[in-house]
């Protein structure tokens, strides 16, 4: 392991535990409807197993393994949020508002939303596909580190205490989808610098130099792309999808470069 990663995770491990967020993107996120009178139900993978990520915060690649959320899932209190905001709760588990399982593919959940004017709202953004991720915010229990690739590592987490899962409108680290990552490199953004800068600022962790300026020339480079609505030529599905995930990301590290 590379001395920056070492420091970095003994420095971690020295801190007291603090939550961690994970966003994925999601091809099922959907909206179940019921009978006349009663909300329609927010169904979604929140995690996904044996999913390699991209390049963290810190230089490392992480992996869910089934069983993670097995223990916590039977005994935590849980929280479905929106935008992991604690003052908008879609449903819990304790409640029977929230349905959580495990699957074959991951962390199955079922929300019975409240019927609220804030509620609806999401239901129809979600509808819309204009909110299409779910996070989980989470305390790793047991994990355990493949170092095979010192530069690389790879962290699995085996045991997780679950707090809360979230649809999102934006997630906590860049998004990673092959075309929003190809469009950047093509601008000859470093990704993997660029996802380590905002997976510090996430912890609060200060930025170098060069991490500040990779957040402020992406900035700059997405500033010259236009989003979906004013493409001034058709395009592919796909690619409207990422002109409108470049915008996301644009706004995220807007609020990134405030912080520092």
């Amino acid at each position: 392991m590379s001395e920056r990663i070492k420091k970095l995770l003994e420095q971690k491990k020295a801190e007291e535990p603090s939550l961690e967020r994970r966003a994925f993107q999601l091809t099922e996120l959907r909206i179940e409807n019921r009978e006349e009178g009663k909300m329609p139900k927010i169904i979604g993978h929140a995690a996904v197993f044996n999913k390699l990520s991209e390049v963290l915060s810190w230089g490392y690649r992480e992996k869910i393994e089934p069983g993670a959320f097995k223990k916590t899932i039977a005994e935590a209190d849980i929280r479905s949020l929106f935008n992991h905001d604690p003052n908008y709760v879609l449903g819990r588990n304790k409640s029977g508002t929230l349905k959580l399982s495990e699957d074959d593919t991951g962390l199955l959940t079922e929300t019975d939303p409240p019927d609220t004017t804030w509620a609806r709202d999401l239901v129809t953004t979600i509808t819309r596909k204009d909110v299409d991720q779910m996070s989980f915010a989470f305390l790793p229990i047991i994990q355990k580190w493949d170092e095979t690739n010192p530069e690389e590592p790879v962290r699995s987490l085996i045991e997780v205490k679950l707090f809360d899962i979230s649809p999102v409108t934006f997630p906590a680290y860049p998004d990673t989808d092959v075309g929003v990552r190809s469009i950047l490199e093509k601008a000859k953004i470093d990704f993997t610098l660029l996802s380590r800068a905002v997976g510090k600022n996430t912890y609060g962790m200060p930025l170098s130099p060069e991490e500040i300026a990779i957040v402020r020339s992406t900035i700059e480079v997405l500033q010259g792309i236009p989003g979906p609505a004013q493409a001034d030529h058709p395009e592919e599905p796909a690619e409207k999808v990422s002109r409108f995930r470049l915008q996301n990301l644009k706004r995220w590290l807007e609020l990134v470069e405030k912080s520092l």
